[in-house]
């Protein structure tokens, strides 16, 4: 990829602000998203012929419509997932498991949808929306949730069904729609009771923040290429001091942490506003260390994927 002769990837490349020395986080978070977008947003021919154009011309065009595709992407996955956000909490208690649905849903983006309501509260989700009058449905599980099992299940309320353990998606009639949700709540009660529902995060280590160095972020990222199977490494650090917090592009959180010795940001990705995260509390975060380049140098940062209030 960092030597890639197809000049709709340099194009690509240039438009996202990808650096020279290509990782797999790029792949996986930066140019991957554009080249989903087509398919989610309109169709897939124009990544085809991105990728298999020799006119350097034509690439930018296409390199330049991905890269609007994809924010159009980010907007609309965010508006949903405010209005999902808003019908969950406004239940009087939190069911076994979450159905969300609006005719106005973009069936291109309910499984991001879905899935970010699995991280936020730790139960299997089904995101629906309507696409031309058939409804949809995209389907998050959780460990002990196996999702093709349960929609086998529920298969009398579906016109039809397909996925894996994990994931899932469905079409639905809309008068089955209400039935539909008191049923998945009722098997993911039966399927899931007795287990801890709460989010959690798994860390391979534990560290101090003068452990966070250069040298330590390139022994982890030799592990690399990271994704299903291979994660990238889990550190848990306790007892950060939270000393600056702003949100970037109304999305993300980034904050500045520190044990009085040394600062570090912290970034939390698609959550605009953590409870832990407040000024001057201590928390305990499992994260995962990188540096991101930024005015030709490189700066240390902490991906973070769980935060909680120092327990000590």
């Amino acid at each position: 990829m960092a030597n890639t002769e197809r000049v709709g990837l340099q194009a690509l490349k240039a438009v996202a602000g990808v650096p020279r020395d290509v990782n797999c986080t790029h792949v996986g978070f930066v140019l991957g998203p554009r080249l989903n977008a087509a398919g989610r947003m309109v169709h897939g021919e124009l990544v085809m012929e991105l990728l298999t154009t020799n006119d350097s011309v034509r690439a930018g065009k296409l390199a330049r419509k991905l890269n609007k595709l994809n924010t159009d992407r980010q907007e609309i996955e965010a508006r949903i997932k405010e209005l999902a956000i808003k019908q969950v909490e406004a239940n009087s208690e939190m069911p076994w498991g979450l159905v969300i649905w609006n005719h106005d849903f973009h069936t291109g983006v309910i499984g991001l949808v879905a899935q970010r309501l699995v991280e936020r509260y730790y139960r299997p989700v089904v995101v629906i929306g309507s696409d031309q009058g058939s409804f949809k449905g995209s389907v998050r599980g959780i460990a002990g949730f196996n999702v093709v099992e349960a929609l086998s299940a529920l298969s009398p309320y579906l016109e039809r069904f397909g996925g894996h353990e994990g994931a899932g998606g469905f079409s639905i009639a809309e008068e089955k729609i209400p039935e539909f949700v008191e049923a998945f709540n009722g098997e993911c009660r039966r399927r899931l009771q007795g287990q801890e529902l709460e989010p959690y995060a798994m860390a391979d280590t534990e560290a101090g923040l003068e452990d966070i160095t250069p040298a330590l972020i390139d022994e982890l990222k030799s592990f690399a290429p990271f994704g299903v199977g291979n994660p990238s490494p889990t550190v848990l650090i306790k007892g950060l001091k939270v000393t600056d917090r702003r949100v970037l592009k109304n999305e993300h959180t980034k904050v500045v942490l520190s044990d009085s010795r040394r600062n570090i940001a912290g970034l939390m990705w698609r959550e605009r506003h953590h409870p832990a995260l407040e000024l001057g509390l201590k928390v305990d975060v499992a994260c995962r260390p990188d540096k991101s380049l930024y005015a030709g140098h490189y700066q240390l940062q902490l991906n973070l994927q769980a935060v909680q209030r120092a327990r000590t």
